[in-house]
């Protein structure tokens, strides 16, 4: 599965204090599920709880989720679209530490569509299938930099360094 590697460096590209410390972001997969059927196609479908763990996060629980829901309209807009089960699809836990830090736990439903031909020589070309995009998404999740800085209702910066005067 890839997603999770795409996952987590996202997540440290976006979020300054994962950037200085990665080793707080720990990413894993439970309940995974492989989806195949018999017949001509020998493509599969892998899906997981994708779990994710940040420790000692500083920041508000809100600065964490922002790239992750950006991230999720990308790699599992189904996750969003779905509204009969959407309010279900996403659960979290925050535990809250002494020193002003959080930890943030959460799980979210995850699938990777494999593609599988067979090659003349016998081998297989394997492949995984791209998320279809979602028209008229782009201004929302490109480019990355969006994430630089993050501001308050009041206009106070909140994550990132402030713009160079000028």
């Amino acid at each position: 599965m890839a997603k999770h590697d795409i996952l987590r460096t996202y997540l440290v590209d976006q979020l300054p204090e994962l950037a200085r410390n990665p080793d707080k972001l720990l990413i894993y997969m439970t309940g995974g599920r492989l989806v195949a059927r018999y017949g001509a196609n020998l493509g599969f479908e892998q899906r997981a709880k994708l779990a994710i763990d940040v420790l000692g996060f500083t920041g508000s629980p809100a600065q964490f989720f922002l790239p992750l829901v950006l991230w999720l309209r990308r790699y599992e807009p189904a996750v969003l679209q779905n509204h009969d089960k959407g309010d279900e699809q996403i659960a979290y836990e925050i535990d809250i530490l002494d020193n002003g830090a959080v930890d943030i736990s959460v799980q979210l439903p995850m699938s990777e569509a494999v593609d599988v031909l067979p090659q003349p020589d016998g081998n297989y070309l394997m492949s995984l299938r791209e998320e279809p995009p979602v028209i008229g998404e782009e201004l929302l999740i490109d480019p990355p930099a969006l994430l630089k800085r993050i501001y308050d209702q009041h206009g106070a910066l909140i994550v990132g360094t402030p713009l160079p005067d000028g």
